[in-house]
């Protein structure tokens, strides 16, 4: 069987054309997917470790090959518009992925779609009554089929191609073999019908009376050849990449993550339903890469047509499916910073109490949000220039330790992001509290930064940036000499002759500038109002840096930043009347990686993954985790409240796996894996006897934020008495219970009960770091166990974690804590 499409093309033996004919549905699993046809995943991953992976790409090319063609018969051509996308899907699973293409398919008019290839297939149809298939009927079929909006000669072959076996697809296989390049052109398919139409007649002019091939045919034959001419390409190339490890076994570890990714990508298919269009079902693997190398034990299906695979187990990942099975190093946590410290007797103000806290992408800036509307921002020192300069200090304060903290902050700037409103529509009053903050990279250049902020009701875009400040001085108004100058208005009055307008010549000045300086300043760019009738809950930027996301307890919008007036909704979960209301939203989060999905947690433990390529309204979920209570006698009154999600985040920069917090417990989910978490860590396990007294006094209805590593294999979250816990994604004997002081051992406060008159104190004022013999660890202070847990009113409800360093920042009412781990 040849693996090159030009020998092929240079053989005029028909049994090798039939051959590969045959082998085109086992060619189909070895396809090769592009960087660009990722897109066409549901989900993006870079292994081979799926629970069910089920080759529908074969079923899509069975359904293009004989099932459409029976369809347009009993139709009389007539091509539905569900008919065509998935037509179009076929196409782009096979070739070049333009996701431009599915959006023109899906507006496609329906009446015109029908109109057009009505009219194409009678003219295929009175041509070949005539006796033949001539080039001029073929390009008047295209060009009526091209007169479709988003529809290209590509395409209308592809349409072509399922009216009539003896017209060709428009491949890239098929194009570079005929011409030698790529040209999605009318008169690039003139000559490749007219090439591939010649070539039809040499082999039919070796061959018997009864062989045959025909020209759709011969494009299948070309595609499977060329897929296996990629398929034993891959297969030298981990051949010589086998022979180079031997060679250089200091590269081995790093060779090996290369031969998986390439392995992974070269094996990953674009998988769709056979019976829905709307309905993802998987990825195929190609049978040709050993089974071996996945992370679950697998089996083929040959009367399913799909590889049977066994789910993850409790007992986590190993290193090859990107999981948490490598070492995570065991840090010891020290306090390192804080801001706006209260001391004993003193009261806060709620208007003080920190509701975000947020690192941006480098790690070099930290912003807050208080509820009392402010935002403060806060700047990582210059490691090397604050050494030097504070190297007495700093030596002093670290008892003599040679050991430099390099992740140390300073206050930078605050401004007033939300002002309270009153909806008089409502009678309500809108607080100008903080929800959430976002860092946005796009237009971080020149020294700026931007966020996202919001309250309750409105998004606001805000700009802080370096503002140029110059003195001027030396004025003509000024005394000179002992001279007044004279008032330039009354001086306007004098004759242009009179020598006593201006006195003499050394009594006229000009300005001088004394001093430049820069100065921060903030500017709000854009307002994002009017897009919820309800609290927002959430904000989440996309991938593609053009686009964000917001939810509240009913709906999720879609934004762009260059857009304030208009969002477009993208779940919709209120009913038509609200008595049937069963469920709110409670969090969203985009795909760190693909910018088309996001996931939604809601308050009875559902977490919803949704990808917005399936429908415009993403009601109908890709994937649902149920965290509530599995077991039936163990619900009870408390459950469902318990059960709601507080917070969700992507671990790690691939996007692979989920963490999710809820009132008792943080859960590790996998994406491929939906019937139960990973891992499950119980955050305080000691209060759970006292839910009673939680819910009378409205602490069961606390919401807690959680954060993780960049690397996504340490998370962390809070809990009450000012304590957070830090703990691996695997449960393990390394957990840690934190509390948010410079010392761990000092006596807790009571909630305040009045107001403190400052609202910015302490925010300018950075409390020296302590020694490295105060570290929090367990180990070093003496806590082997868990400290009782029963001050409700002090909490840690906000947190995050330093994205490249081990630095995390929590918030205690209005102070701000900075721990390191070394």
């Amino acid at each position: 069987m040849m693996n090159d499409p030009s020998e092929l093309w240079a053989s005029g033996s028909l049994d090798d054309w039939k051959a590969l004919v045959s082998s085109y549905d086992t060619r189909i699993r070895e396809h090769k997917v592009s960087d660009h046809e990722r897109y066409s995943f549901s989900l993006s991953i870079h292994e081979v470790d799926v629970v069910y992976i089920t080759c529908s790409m074969c079923l899509q090319c069975r359904w293009f090959r004989d099932c459409l063609p029976n369809l347009l018969v009993t139709q009389q051509g007539c091509l539905s518009k569900e008919q065509f996308i998935r037509l179009v899907e076929w196409k782009l699973a096979r070739g070049k992925f333009r996701p431009s293409l599915r959006g023109y398919a899906a507006k496609q008019d329906p009446k015109a779609l029908a109109v057009a290839s009505k009219e194409a297939y009678r003219i295929l149809r009175d041509e070949k009554r005539g006796g033949g298939m001539e080039e001029d009927t073929i390009l008047n079929a295209l060009q009526v089929l091209t007169g479709l909006k988003g529809v290209g000669p590509a395409t209308a072959s592809a349409m072509l191609a399922a009216m009539d076996d003896s017209i060709p697809f428009m491949s890239d296989e098929a194009l570079m073999v005929c011409l030698g390049k790529r040209e999605y052109t009318v008169k690039a398919y003139q000559a490749l019908f007219s090439k591939m139409r010649d070539k039809q007649a040499a082999l039919l002019a070796n061959a018997g009376q009864d062989d045959g091939i025909c020209i759709k045919d011969m494009e299948a034959a070309l595609f499977a050849s060329s897929v296996a001419q990629r398929a034993v390409s891959l297969s030298d190339t981990r051949g010589g990449e086998k022979k180079q490890k031997k060679k250089k076994t200091d590269h081995g570890s790093r060779q090996k993550r290369q031969r998986h990714d390439r392995g992974a990508r070269g094996t990953l298919f674009w998988a769709r339903s056979l019976g829905s269009n709307r309905c993802w079902s998987g990825f195929i693997c190609s049978r040709k890469r050993s089974m071996a190398d996945t992370a679950y034990p697998t089996q083929y299906d040959e009367d399913n047509d799909a590889y049977m695979i066994t789910p993850p187990s409790q007992s986590g990942f190993t290193q090859n499916t990107g999981g948490f099975g490598e070492s995570v190093p065991q840090w010891e946590w020290s306090f390192s910073q804080v801001f706006g410290e209260r001391t004993p007797g003193e009261e806060v103000l709620d208007a003080d109490i920190i509701s975000a806290v947020e690192f941006d992408h480098g790690g070099d800036f930290l912003a807050t949000g208080d509820h009392g509307g402010r935002v403060v921002l806060f700047e990582r020192l210059d490691a090397e220039g604050s050494e030097q300069q504070h190297e007495e200090e700093d030596m002093e304060q670290r008892g003599g330790s040679g050991a430099y903290n390099q992740y140390e902050y300073r206050y930078l700037t605050e401004f007033q992001s939300h002002d309270p409103e009153f909806d008089y529509l409502k009678s309500l009053e809108i607080e100008e509290k903080i929800n959430k903050i976002r860092w946005i990279r796009k237009w971080g250049a020149n020294g700026a930064h931007t966020l996202l902020t919001t309250n309750d009701k409105t998004i606001k875009l805000w700009k802080v940036f370096e503002r140029k400040v110059t003195e001027v001085d030396d004025f003509n108004t000024q005394e000179y000499s002992g001279v007044q100058t004279t008032n330039w208005m009354k001086s306007m009055d004098a004759s242009p002759s009179s020598p006593s307008r201006f006195g003499s010549g050394h009594h006229i000045r000009v300005p001088k500038v004394t001093s430049t300086s820069y100065e921060l300043a903030s500017k709000c760019r854009k307002v994002y109002a009017a897009g919820h009738a309800y609290h927002i809950n959430s904000i989440s930027l996309c991938t593609d840096e053009e686009t964000f996301l917001s939810a509240d307890d009913l709906r999720i919008n879609l934004w762009h930043f260059d857009r304030p007036d208009l969002s477009f909704n993208i779940v919709d979960i209120k009913p038509e009347v609200m008595e049937d209301l069963t469920e709110v939203i409670t969090c969203a989060e985009f795909h760190p990686q693909e910018p088309h999905i996001f996931a939604y947690g809601s308050s009875k433990g559902f977490i919803r993954l949704a990808d917005m390529r399936a429908s415009a309204l993403c009601d109908a979920h890709a994937k649902l985790f149920d965290g509530g209570e599995k077991d039936e006698n163990e619900k009870n009154f408390f459950s469902e409240i318990v059960a709601s999600v507080n917070a969700i985040k992507f671990l790690g920069t691939s996007g692979h796996h989920l963490l999710s917090r809820d009132y008792l417990t943080l859960k590790v989910w996998d994406l491929r894996y939906e019937a139960r978490p990973l891992y499950e860590h119980q955050v305080h396990d000691m209060i759970k006897p006292k839910l009673a007294q939680l819910y009378e006094n409205d602490s069961i209805f606390d919401k807690f934020d959680c954060c993780a590593s960049g690397d996504g294999k340490m998370i962390a979250t809070g809990t009450y008495s000012n304590f957070f816990r830090v703990t691996p994604c695997e449960p393990s004997n390394d957990a840690l219970l934190l509390e948010s002081s410079r010392d761990p051992l000092r006596r807790r406060m009571h909630a305040p009960t009045s107001k403190f008159s400052n609202r910015i104190v302490g925010f300018g004022r950075t409390i020296p770091r302590s020694s490295s013999k105060n570290s929090l660890s367990r180990r070093n202070s003496g806590l082997r166990q868990d400290p009782v847990i029963s001050d409700f009113q002090n909490k840690i409800q906000h947190l995050s974690w330093h994205p490249h360093a081990p630095v995390i920042a929590t918030a205690a009412q209005n102070s701000l804590y900075l721990y390191t781990g070394n």
